[in-house]
């Protein structure tokens, strides 16, 4: 398998980005995980446990290979390729 780590730096808009792999067997699943809060100054303490999360996502692989996906704004996301 292959990771691919993206940063989306913007705090306001989200970010699409699409992912092809050159050479070697082609993907045929793609999950992404996705770090990101309400907006670029979220936090989470005692009272807003869940301010910032992890969210976990299957997403649908091309039949060239390729894999679109939709970052949040000032987020950290994790693609892996299988």
């Amino acid at each position: 398998g292959l990771g691919v780590s993206l940063v989306n730096r913007d705090p306001n808009s989200e970010l699409t980005v699409d992912v092809e792999v050159a050479g070697g067997d082609r993907a045929t699943s793609a999950r992404l995980r996705t770090l990101s809060g309400d907006d670029k100054d979220a936090y989470n303490d005692v009272e807003r446990p869940r301010s910032v999360q992890v969210t976990d996502q299957t997403l649908p692989v091309e039949s060239d290979g390729s894999v679109r996906l939709i970052l949040p704004p000032h987020s950290v996301s994790v693609l892996s390729l299988a």
